[in-house]
């Protein structure tokens, strides 16, 4: 199986982005914040999607937390400079959300937005040969879609890192929710309903030199205040498997190493979604 895979920084936050169709005040660059309560939405279940940048080396397109179903396709274009017609490479059409049934919270109406701050949102990814680009073009196609539109709380492009050694077993993957409860004087149990968000943790072993140096150099520039993309099981045939154990968040404290025997490390992770 692939190890995991770590996007530690989104050239897509800081590229110029435009969408072929916008519904309202919604627009592509909503995807820049780190706020699940300001999103990008389309006008139909079909949306392309284009970021140009400086030059910069391009592995994989992501977007977390989105209202995308199991059928949905992407195609991704990068172009070495942004005025070329030819792409230095197409994926042509393939699906990017695929799992199998997740149940949801039982919300009134359609599951897009207003869902997002309790746990709900899926992440719809794909991985492909690095390439040197200055223009990514996105095109995705959701006919299913129930919603009948396209709807994304985040964009990542970027290149990848992943280890030699895959995470440990024993990755721990948890949902908290910061709803408050206070019982009234009748006895009721009363509860305030807060946000529910995902959490990440796992150890990597036998870190060596080259893999000890990019973690190093990610734990300290990212620190705690930089979103970064990770997926634990990129490659996974089982497709629930694969869409949970992915998550775009931030470090809850800096990751950490420990020397487990003569030029080899272990190393922490902690992560919180955005």
């Amino acid at each position: 199986m692939t190890n995991l895979r770590i996007v530690p920084t989104n050239t897509a936050k800081t590229a110029a982005l435009s969408a072929s169709s916008t519904a309202g005040i919604l627009a592509i660059t909503n995807t820049q914040l780190d706020s699940k309560s300001k999103v990008y939405r389309s006008v139909g279940t079909s949306a392309t999607i284009t970021a140009t940048m400086a030059s910069s080396l391009v592995s994989c397109v992501s977007m977390p937390i989105c209202n995308l179903s199991s059928t949905a396709t992407m195609r991704v274009r990068c172009y070495t400079l942004s005025g070329d017609t030819t792409p230095v490479l197409d994926t042509g059409t393939l699906l990017c959300c695929e799992y199998t049934t997740i149940d949801k919270i039982d919300f009134s109406g359609v599951l897009s937005a207003n869902a997002y701050a309790y746990g709900g949102g899926t992440y719809a990814t794909l991985f492909f040969a690095e390439q040197t680009a200055q223009k990514v073009v996105i095109d995705i196609v959701d006919t299913a879609n129930s919603a009948g539109y396209i709807e994304a709380c985040f964009l990542v492009i970027g290149k990848y890192l992943s280890p030699t050694n895959n995470a440990d077993y024993g990755a721990s993957l948890s949902f908290t929710d910061t709803s408050k409860h206070k019982r009234s004087e009748s006895g009721d149990l009363n509860t305030n309903r807060c946000a529910v968000y995902k959490s990440l943790k796992f150890t990597l072993k036998n870190i060596g030199p080259t893999d000890r140096k990019w973690l190093m150099e990610f734990f300290i520039r990212n620190g705690m205040s930089k979103p970064f993309f990770i997926s634990i099981f990129p490659s996974s045939a089982d497709t629930q498997e694969k869409q949970i154990y992915q998550i775009y968040g931030k470090q809850k404290k800096l990751g950490s190493f420990t020397r487990t025997y003569y030029s080899a490390d272990k190393a922490s992770i902690d992560i919180e979604e955005v």
